[in-house]
């Protein structure tokens, strides 16, 4: 259903869907708005109190309660935590264990889908929470409307399926917040009724104001759409109300804009930067510069469109300490700036900074500002007390930007000339960093017009969460097998019953054999049945809840009983690669840093890669470090702990960062926990301690993609094997460089530096080349010699021998003709080269050339000459 068709619907019966009885008994009476035509209940106040029909945010200027962010959010808590809410710990502003997001948007996300599916309880009933969540829908009005903000706090006041708290609790609680914390008087509340509509799900809800400003939405979920475009009661229903904390300090200091009220560092820097504002004398401007916002479209008046191009320096300074506190929360929990996902996101909030850090000429330090939010927030939000080195990831995107920006310049100029500037705006600032207002500047330098949409940004197409499309299986509706593999020892035989079976396929009621999933190869072995039915297990997959056996030969019949044996050569070396991946991975966070987060991962018997989030390529000395860290926890030899845990239990024990694979469905989380170094949600198979890994040899390194870095990892034997071979090379290579190999570096440096030698034409050029032949005046060999020294040595011989034409060719068929012209060096090259199977070029006085059968040079050549 439409949400127009719902308001309507909600409207039409208020008894049913706006009980609000505790209103009632405060002496509010329900209204309709002039205005809006919104319902609303209110002690007499004619509007409904929303910013558009108040007509201005009237708070501003009144009394000023002496709360900072942290202290109104330590107060909303308290107050709730007083009446018998608990208080849980923020959810990462990442979130991993969403399928669906890549940030944070909301509060309620926090429970979204496990609770709300009633598959996971909640970690407290009822709870508030002080989230932090990341929008990019409104970057154009942010630092402008006074209330916009990027990155911002909802206060999440949730009851999951309670009988006794819902409507009437719901408000009574937030009444009583807004009028003995806020200092509210009660005839100044209005309640306007609305409803709320998202994936699937709907309900009434109930937005509180005061003075022009709504400070908290009552949601009250309670419905779902049905296939036949009907609605139904939803199994949870969940009080999802959202506080706008940010609101509630602005409201408690009665400052011009949220900005000023949220950061602590905004009046210090005002003063640096020499940013002078007449509070009093455009108090009417900040009032009212919430009426327009640019998503809207809302017409505006001459002289706030004045006032807004006077304030573009400050509004700046607002838009940047913005962007660098949501980059702060970001880079704390693992996100880093890239052109693919919600990276795309945050590399779009660096360079806003960047351009406007530079178009008002504020010399301020971006790496700086992210610092300084996380020292600040860092008070209350712990995550916040340990970022990456902000540093090095905000130069080196400095960088990036203005690499981009000097090839996206010249594209802007020649797109001046062809008159296409206009409609390639969204692309210049997508793929070359360029934005609109620098673009605009340009044009005006060569005596050109741009208009900028004002909504330029948010018409943005907002980057979605990158990844593979999923594949779309036919669903046989095949029966349910119990895994047996974290449950019996590998070289266990089992029994089983054939449930399903066609061709060489088969489905069992329990087995040990682990399928293809999450990244890790698929077992293999035996299954035995009768006197002497016997195959070999040669593929094992998922379909649904079911484990698919494929087998070598015809599978035996629905109801037959079998005997399995897994290979446990293959499901160890497995193993110990997977729980590799696990170690590589707890090392590299530690190495490189708490960004670091697994991207993907393929375990195989022969190695294994992982891919990890970080913002650089990885050095030698750094993978050195990281196998360093990684083979001394194999040597210290820790228990492999393995255990079944509540999601919610898990959570709260090891933190989100067990999602290191991603979301994993069900209530219940396989446990991987290697004590003090890593703890993942993980269903594959391991070993039991980490000694049983073997060595762990890091392979490569290498960018596979923006802010993606993939390592290649060998364990075990494996490990010793690889080892084995870079020796074998390395003897081989010093045989052929007739050293010793610990002097093969030496020797390899010599050759180099001849070959330089010979390449810029220094040196004899004739050393060690054996002419074999002369007739006339065209000289002869055939060489031991790269094919791009030749020319240098077939010129040097032409010159000291003062013939007239030079021939060489390589043991590879390599052919090189010089002349001084009076014999074609080209007519000698095509010559030879023909015998030999090929072709040549160039010209009189030089031509080059191969064949495919070099065995034949010197017979060619003497025949020839």
């Amino acid at each position: 259903m439409e949400k127009a068709e719902l308001r309507r619907m909600f409207s039409a019966q208020p008894d049913q869907f706006y009980n609000v009885q505790v209103l009632r008994n405060m002496g509010f009476e329900r209204r309709q708005c002039p205005k809006c035509k919104g319902w609303f209940w209110s002690m007499g106040k004619e509007t409904c109190g929303d910013t558009n029909c108040e007509g201005a945010y009237r708070f501003i200027g009144g009394r000023d309660l002496g709360w900072d962010f942290l202290q109104a959010v330590e107060k909303w808590e308290k107050f709730f935590e007083k009446h018998k809410h608990k208080v849980v710990e923020p959810y990462p502003i990442v979130a991993k264990w969403r399928p669906d997001l890549f940030f944070v948007i909301a509060s309620i996300a926090d429970f979204q889908p496990w609770v709300l599916k009633g598959i996971a309880e909640p970690p407290a009933n009822p709870l508030v929470v002080s989230q932090p969540c990341l929008r990019f829908n409104d970057l154009d009005n942010v630092g402008r409307t006074g209330r916009h903000l990027t990155q911002f706090f909802m206060g999440g006041q949730h009851a999951f399926n309670l009988r006794d708290y819902w409507m009437n609790e719901t408000l009574g609680f937030g009444a009583r917040f807004l009028m003995e914390e806020l200092k509210i008087p009660q005839e100044e509340l209005t309640y306007k009724e609305d409803v709320w509509a998202g994936g699937g799900n709907f309900g009434p809800c109930i937005e509180a104001f005061a003075h022009g400003l709504e400070i908290v939405n009552h949601v009250f979920m309670q419905f779902e759409d049905t296939p036949d475009g009907n609605y139904k009661p939803m199994d949870m229903r969940v009080v999802d109300t959202g506080w706008g904390l940010e609101r509630v300090a602005w409201y408690a200091s009665a400052k011009p804009n949220t900005y000023e009220a949220i950061f602590p560092n905004v009046a210090k820097l005002r003063r640096d930067l020499k940013l002078e504002v007449d509070w009093e004398g455009q108090a009417k401007f900040w009032r009212e510069i919430g009426l327009y916002d640019v998503s809207e479209g809302a017409h505006m008046p001459e002289w706030v469109r004045k006032e807004l191009d006077r304030m573009q320096p400050l509004m700046g300074l607002y838009t940047i300490l913005d962007h660098t506190r949501a980059l702060a929360f970001a880079l704390a929990d693992g996100a880093i700036p890239s052109n693919v996902g919600g990276g795309y996101n945050l590399r779009n909030l660096l360079r806003r900074s960047f351009t406007i850090n530079r178009k008002h000429k504020f010399g301020l330090s971006v790496a700086d500002l992210i610092k300084e939010h996380a020292k600040y927030m860092g008070k209350r939000f712990k995550n916040l007390r340990e970022l990456p080195d902000v540093d090095d990831i905000v130069k080196l995107e400095e960088q990036r930007y203005d690499e981009t920006r000097t090839n996206g310049r010249k594209l802007v100029l020649n797109l001046l000339e062809t008159g296409k500037l206009k409609s390639k705006l969204v692309e210049l600032y997508e793929s070359h960093g360029m934005d609109p207002e620098t673009v605009a500047q340009l044009a005006t330098e060569k005596g050109q017009k741009v208009e900028v949409p004002e909504d330029f940004y948010i018409k943005l197409k907002e980057k979605g969460k990158g990844g593979d499309k999923e594949t779309v299986e036919v669903d046989r509706h095949l029966p349910e097998t119990e895994p047996l593999f974290h449950k019996i020892p590998v070289s266990e035989e089992f029994e089983a019953l054939v449930t399903w079976s066609q061709g060489k396929e088969l489905v069992l009621d329990q087995s040990n054999f682990y399928p293809t999933s999450g990244g890790q190869d698929h077992d293999t072995g035996m299954l035995t049945w009768g006197k002497e039915g016997k195959a070999k297990v040669v593929k094992v997959s998922k379909e649904g809840k079911a484990i698919l056996h494929r087998l070598d030969k015809e599978a035996p019949a629905v109801g037959t009983r079998v005997k399995g044996r897994v290979d446990v050569v293959r499901r160890m070396d497995l193993a110990r690669h997977h729980t590799a991946v696990h170690v590589v991975n707890g090392a590299a966070v530690k190495v490189l840093g708490s960004h670091i987060w697994q991207a993907g991962a393929n375990k195989t018997t022969e190695r294994a890669r992982l891919d990890i989030t970080h913002y650089k390529a990885v050095t030698p000395a750094e993978m050195r470090e990281i196998e360093k860290v990684a083979n001394q926890v194999v040597l210290e030899n820790h228990k492999v702990r393995k255990m079944e845990m509540n999601r919610t239990a898990a959570e709260q024990k090891f933190g989100f960062r067990i999602y290191q694979g991603g979301a994993v469905p069900g209530a219940k989380l396989n446990i991987i926990h290697i004590p003090g170094h890593d703890a993942e949600a993980c269903g594959g198979t391991h070993v039991d301690y980490t000694g049983e890994i073997g060595l762990i040899k890091l392979a490569g390194a290498s960018r596979i993609q923006d802010g993606v870095v993939r390592l290649e990892l060998i364990a075990g034997m494996r490990s010793l094997e690889k080892m084995w071979k870079l020796e074998d090379t390395l003897n081989d290579a010093a045989v052929e460089a007739k050293t010793e190999p610990q002097d093969l570096a030496k020797a390899v440096r010599k050759l180099t530096i001849r070959v330089k030698s010979l390449t810029k034409g220094g040196g004899a050029g004739t050393e060690g080349i054996k002419l074999q032949g002369k007739v006339g005046d065209v000289q002869w060999g055939v060489v031991d010699m790269p094919f791009k020294l030749m020319e240098n040595s077939a010129q040097r011989i032409l010159k000291d021998t003062g013939n007239k034409a030079v021939v060489l060719v390589n043991r590879e068929g390599g052919v090189v003709a010089v002349s001084t012209g009076e014999i074609s060096a080209l007519k000698l090259a095509q010559q030879i080269c023909a015998k030999l199977g090929g072709d040549a070029g160039g010209n009189e006085k030089l031509a080059r050339g191969g064949g495919r059968e070099p065995d034949k040079a010197e017979q060619v050549l003497g025949k020839l000459f």
